[in-house]
């Protein structure tokens, strides 16, 4: 009867008329319910497929303040967006846009989210020979064209243009001083954070620019709504993201236990690792480590919590790392018992976020 492709048209992204009912529903439902709600939708590269997942959010839909979960279908999984900034993103056509106060960036047919962060060069558009004050600490110079900044003062060192469409960056340690930027050629978007690595552009005029940061956060789990009825927990994305930050973070009650807790540590004993966290009333804090792995790198990452038979799991692209012999907080089990999260706060891309029950290792690794 007919197919339906994404903005590709790629024969892997096809869904079915007839053949393939619950994905016809599932996609065609969130489109309907999010443009009777005002809210946009976007055909990408993600297939919204129901793959048994209690709860799946795409990078498809969106509004000022809400990313739409494509399950549940009745909207108790859609996510909240708070920014109350602008925020710049790069479009299909490589373009700069900006997106209003707490309206999502889906960038590259990802859920572009990041800290808070300050473009402390002024008049960024084109950029002129300036001074700013740094302490001892990292910073990261950005801009795009094809001149020269030379810097002196703090940190004495050079970040050459390639070109008016690329986007160069260099991450260094200053001083604490005065770092002279001076410009030669054309620099456009020039941007300096103090941060270990570059963030979206930051427009400035006659003064600096704090864009803040993303928080997306909803009950996601909850025993007492009935979202979730298993005894396994699996969390699934599709992430990548330069270092540093936490990428979930659930807590259950007033005792505010943490069950997950993925990303790019800062210490060194975890930098550049994912980590999956159990702390609360008792057993102190648990947890297990990856091996060290690449920044800016898409992976296919499951943490599994799995309280009956005390064992805590992650899975990378399909490689697992375990911790048993798990204890098991009390208040897991308490009435009150249930789960929120900020599950997107920290730079990271995420293609797809969705929660699972009771799946076996082999479904686990297949996903």
């Amino acid at each position: 009867m007919g197919n339906v492709y994404t903005k590709s048209g790629a024969l892997a992204r096809r869904i079915y008329f007839g053949a393939t009912t619950v994905w016809e529903n599932l996609y065609y439902f969130l489109q309907k319910r999010v443009l009777a709600d005002g809210g946009t939708f976007v055909e990408n590269d993600v297939l919204i497929s129901d793959d048994g997942a209690s709860l799946i959010l795409t990078p498809n839909a969106y509004k000022a303040g809400k990313l739409y979960s494509a399950k549940p279908d009745f909207g108790a999984g859609d996510f909240t967006v708070d920014r109350n900034s602008t925020a710049t993103y790069i479009d299909e056509d490589g373009l700069i846009k900006t997106a209003l106060a707490n309206v999502p960036r889906i960038e590259n047919g990802a859920i572009l989210t990041e800290p808070q962060s300050t473009n402390l060069y002024l008049n960024s558009a084109t950029l002129a020979t300036q001074n700013i004050t740094t302490t001892a600490s990292s910073y990261t110079v950005s801009f795009y064209g094809t001149g020269t900044i030379t810097f002196s003062g703090s940190y004495v060192g050079s970040l050459v243009g390639a070109g008016a469409a690329v986007r160069v960056s260099k991450t260094f340690t200053a001083t604490a001083g005065t770092l002279t930027s001076t410009i030669s050629g054309q620099v456009t978007e020039g941007q300096c954070e103090n941060l270990s690595y570059s963030t979206s552009y930051i427009p400035t005029n006659g003064s600096t620019l704090t864009r803040l940061g993303d928080i997306i956060t909803n009950i996601v789990i909850d025993w007492n709504a009935k979202l979730l009825s298993g005894d396994k927990i699996i969390l699934y994305t599709q992430i990548s993201f330069p270092e540093v930050y936490k990428v979930f973070l659930f807590g259950i009650g007033s005792h505010y236990i943490t069950v997950g807790g993925l990303g790019f540590g800062s210490a060194i004993w975890d930098k550049n690792k994912i980590r999956l966290e159990v702390y609360g009333d008792i057993g102190g804090r648990q947890g297990i480590y990856s091996p060290v792995l690449l920044p800016n790198t898409k992976y296919k990452v499951a943490l599994v919590y799995d309280p009956i038979n005390t064992t805590i799991q992650i899975f990378i692209d399909g490689v697992k790392y375990e911790k048993t012999d798990l204890i098991v907080p009390n208040s897991f089990y308490s009435n009150t018992a249930h789960f929120t999260s900020s599950a997107f706060t920290g730079t990271k891309k995420t293609s797809i976020f969705k929660v699972y029950e009771n799946l076996t290792e082999a479904e686990i690794i297949a996903l």
